[in-house]
């Protein structure tokens, strides 16, 4: 017998964003203060305000076409969000690109894992449902890798058997 596939959603199903916030321009302040400099409450105020200006461009970007190529799109997210922090901070950018982007993915996997936004009841109900057989899989705007850091943090990573990353356009 095939197992049923469900599809859950990060962002409003499993994990409370009002909540989830704040936790990541702490955590983006306590992370990158020992690597680069500035004070851990500049980062996180320049990750409050590059993150706002950065979600309105993703929709304004895939919405005036939606099959534009998510990896590309990426990298130069990931490039601009560090390289528009620093701005505010005050300090300066790793000078090579490669450098950036690495040290923004390691940002990212560092917050992931410790963000604590799980709404009440969704572990429980994540590991009944995979108890029961079904098959869980992710389907959000997220890149992959930070989906598994928020699922990694929830202790329920084995539960699911795909990451999907879906462009969600209006």
């Amino acid at each position: 017998m095939d197992r049923l596939a469900l599809f859950l959603d990060d962002g409003g199903v499993m994990n409370e964003n009002t909540r989830r916030g704040p936790q990541w321009q702490r955590l983006v302040g306590r992370y990158l203060m020992p690597r680069l400099g500035g004070a851990p409450e500049v980062w996180a105020l320049a990750n409050a305000d590059e993150a706002s200006r950065l979600f309105r461009e993703y929709g304004r970007y895939f919405g005036a076409n939606p099959h534009a190529s998510w990896s590309e799109y990426w990298a130069g997210y990931e490039d601009d969000w560090l390289t528009g922090m620093c701005a505010v901070v005050g300090v300066a950018a790793p000078a090579e690109r490669a450098a950036r982007l690495q040290l923004s993915l390691d940002c990212a996997l560092y917050v992931t894992r410790r963000v604590r936004a799980v709404y009440p009841g969704a572990v429980g109900a994540i590991r009944r449902l995979h108890a029961a057989g079904y098959a869980l899989c992710t389907a959000s705007g997220e890149p992959s890798w930070e989906l598994d850091g928020y699922l990694t943090g929830m202790r329920v990573r084995g539960c699911f058997t795909a990451l999907q990353c879906v462009v969600l356009t209006r």
